[in-house]
């Protein structure tokens, strides 16, 4: 059961595929989290928000579904860890300890939704026809 007092849940883009580690049972991977806040001159503030998973089920679904690029939904507890570096220099690392990993989109849209210029854009809606709206069963 996740601890509800460090509850990290996030939605973004991988960064690239998941690296891991000589076992095979430890990955890690970047999710690009556009911010809500934007800079002074009006950019979009992107966070790069560290990913951790632990398990050989976990990184291999990682391996086999999601690719560089894709868009999904990761819920885990956020996490520090303290070590020492070669050089005997005490370090903290801040991560999410990945729990829950969900798609956003359909397999594939990512890399499509550049070339579908007429279609709706990625995260958009798309509009209700004019007269379809009676015959929609709820509103």
């Amino acid at each position: 059961m996740m601890n509800l007092d460090n509850l990290w849940i996030g939605c973004g883009r991988t960064t690239s595929d998941i690296k891991t580690n000589s076992s095979g049972k430890v990955g890690f991977v970047n999710l690009a989290c556009d911010s809500n806040m934007k800079t002074q001159d009006g950019n979009k503030i992107t966070n790069f928000v560290p990913l951790k998973y632990l398990g050989e089920k976990k990184v291999n679904f990682m391996q086999q579904y999601v690719p560089k690029g894709t868009k999904i939904r990761v819920s885990g507890e956020f996490s520090v860890e303290s070590y020492t570096d070669k050089d005997g220099n005490k370090k903290q690392s801040t991560f999410i300890l990945v729990d829950e990993t969900k798609f956003c989109e359909s397999k594939g849209s990512h890399a499509a939704a550049g070339s579908n210029a007429n279609g709706p854009k990625p995260d958009s809606f798309t509009s209700i026809p004019d007269g379809v709206e009676e015959e929609i069963p709820f509103k």
